[in-house]
C-alpha cells in the first residue's frame, strides 16, 4: 500500500481524515489481497465497483486539508471536497470549502445560517 500511496496521494482522496480511508484506498487493499490469494489482478481501480458503495462513503468524518499543508506536499486536490447533509437529507450531498467547513464547526447557529444559506 505504500508505493500505491505514494504514487496517488497528490492527486486522489485517499483519506476523509487522518483515520477514514476512501472506497478507493480500501478497493485497492481488496486488490492486493486478491492478488496474493489468488493470483488474480483486478481491474485498476475498477470504478464501477468502487461507486456501488458510495452510500456507505464516511464523508461526515471528512476533514478538509488545510491549504497550506496542501501546498507543502504538493497536493492537487480540488478546493472543495463533499460532505453528507444529516441528520436533513442522508441522501443528498453538498460540496463546500474549507473555509465554509470551519466555519460551520464554530458554532450549531453557524450550520443553521449554512444550511438556509444553502437553499
Amino acid at each position: 500500500m505504500f508505493e500505491y500511496f505514494i504514487n496517488n496521494y497528490k492527486i486522489k482522496q485517499l483519506f476523509h481524515d487522518p483515520f477514514h480511508p476512501t472506497n478507493l484506498f480500501f478497493y485497492e487493499i481488496f486488490r492486493q489481497i486478491i492478488i496474493k490469494l489468488d493470483n488474480y489482478e483486478l481491474k485498476y481501480e475498477d470504478y464501477d465497483f468502487i461507486n456501488l458503495f458510495n452510500d456507505i462513503e464516511m464523508t461526515h468524518w471528512a476533514l478538509p486539508i488545510l491549504p497550506v499543508v496542501k501546498n507543502i506536499l504538493d497536493i492537487k486536490l480540488g478546493e472543495y471536497f463533499y460532505v453528507f447533509y444529516p441528520p436533513y437529507n442522508a441522501d443528498k450531498k453538498i460540496y463546500m470549502d474549507i473555509y465554509d467547513y470551519y466555519y460551520i464547526r464554530l458554532s450549531h447557529q453557524n450550520f443553521k445560517n449554512y444550511l438556509e444559506n444553502l437553499k
